[in-house]
């Protein structure tokens, strides 16, 4: 971010403060708040305090023109003969003290890259040389795997990261050490996505292509504790017993269809745990179907499939628009992402939008935003939510990155609101693959790209 964008993200801090504190001051200022608490109702406080939002959410909407990228910020991805190497994912550190400055960014060839982002990139070598001795912020990079890695996550601690990847691994590193902490193998086919159970330092889930999703506690033999089958087998519609959802079996092998894009078409693309840890959230390649399962049915001596009432998940939305049902483009789910409240659910669809639902909702309701305007037609291509949650960053296959206005009020409850970007962000030359906001600095974002740069 340069000196203008800088100096905005400060104007910003101030008028945050006024916005919050008012403008008066002093110890007439502190009596006059405390009379008017004794006699506002309840309900014209939440409206102030939503009114403050909205202010803020418009302050830091005129800071997205200022978001530029520059040979500084810029950092190549390469081989060890100089080839341009994709970048898959990036993810920022958690924690504000100790790791949230950290950028972990990983890429095809199985590599792991940390880049300290406080330091503003500064370049130490031309960007020609091997991506060992680029850039003085580049804090650490070592092979993880011996094939592409498809996510990564910080620890709740940010001093651990586990990595996802087509050599069936997951693994756990130490982030001071660089070294292997757990080396994982229970899925089949390659593993696509990695998330840690809330609140819970050993606990975590794994999706695959193989269409399994596996519970991983690794304070045991290195086995997983549980394992769910075929959760996006292609559906074949059966009638819920609750009458509130829709549930699916998966069918005969003969109706099976072949995918139109190369991933498996029972693939477990993306998985999410809600707030307090026991609701999974998963998407899959072959549709736009979002599923809610409860972990606390699982115990380390079940085995389920999907054929048992048991596994069947808790409940499911759709998240396909109605004008694009059927057809031969593939609307698989590539990313999901929490808001901040774990109320809302970020869902990029395939060919089609990027959808914001109310998973607390009435079956059928409509999501509550739809951003288009992008190109979204790889599995790469993810999501993500800005710090609170009002502002949603996209990855594209134009080569750009874009961000919506992603904030909901009573007007649009019920309905669906259609939006285009704000602004595009371009920098990349090939497909935007993974997408990232700083967790407690609106003015920081990252991307990373086929042409390998982030």
């Amino acid at each position: 971010m340069g000196p203008k964008a800088a100096g905005m993200a400060e104007n910003l801090a101030l008028h945050v403060q006024r916005l919050q504190l008012g403008t008066a001051g002093g110890h007439h200022r502190r009596r006059a708040r405390r009379a008017d608490l004794s006699v506002v109702p309840a309900a014209s406080a939440a409206i102030a305090t939503q009114g403050v939002a909205q202010q803020q959410t418009e302050i830091r909407e005129l800071l997205l023109p200022a978001f530029k990228s520059s040979d500084h910020t810029t950092f190549l991805l390469q081989s060890e003969n100089g080839d341009p190497v994709p970048g898959f994912q990036v993810a920022y550190g958690n924690t504000l003290h100790t790791g949230a400055h950290l950028l972990v960014v990983v890429d095809e060839e199985g590599v792991v890259s940390i880049i300290d982002t406080s330091q503003h990139g500064q370049c130490s070598e031309q960007p020609t040389q091997p991506r060992a001795s680029i850039f003085e912020s580049v804090k650490c990079r070592w092979i993880a795997h011996r094939n592409a890695v498809f996510d990564v996550i910080w620890s709740h601690d940010d001093r651990q990261l586990l990595t996802a990847s087509g050599d069936l691994f997951v693994s756990g590193w130490d982030v001071e050490t660089q070294r292997s902490v757990f080396k994982l193998q229970g899925h089949q086919m390659s593993v696509k996505c990695v998330r840690q159970v809330p609140a819970q330092a050993h606990l975590f889930a794994s999706g695959a292509r193989d269409g399994n999703v596996l519970i991983w506690d690794t304070r045991t033999n290195g086995k997983p504790v549980a394992n769910l089958e075929n959760v996006h087998s292609t559906p074949e519609p059966i009638a819920s017993s609750s009458g509130s959802s829709t549930f699916t079996s998966p069918p005969s092998a003969r109706k099976r269809r072949k995918p139109p894009v190369a991933a498996a078409p029972r693939s477990v693309t993306c998985i999410e745990f809600g707030a307090h840890g026991h609701e999974l959230v998963t998407g899959g390649a072959v549709d736009s179907v979002v599923k809610f399962w409860d972990v606390r049915r699982l115990t380390t001596s079940d085995h389920f499939k999907p054929t048992a009432f048991s596994s069947r998940p808790v409940h499911t939305i759709s998240c396909s628009s109605s004008s694009i049902v059927g057809g031969r483009a593939n609307h698989g789910i590539s990313s999901l992402a929490f808001d901040h409240t774990h109320s809302k659910l970020l869902v990029n669809v395939l060919n089609d939008a990027i959808k914001v639902i109310d998973i607390h909702a009435a079956p059928g309701t409509a999501p509550l935003i739809q951003c288009s305007g992008h190109l979204a037609t790889s599995f790469y291509v993810k999501a993500a939510f800005s710090p609170e949650s009002d502002f949603v960053i996209g990855g594209s296959a134009d080569g750009a990155a874009y961000i919506w206005n992603a904030t909901t009020t009573t007007t649009t409850s019920g309905n669906t609101s259609s939006r285009g970007p704000r602004v595009a962000l371009k920098g990349h030359t090939s497909d935007v693959n993974g997408v990232a906001w700083h967790k407690h600095d609106f003015t920081k974002v990252a991307t990373c790209s086929d042409d390998g740069t982030r």
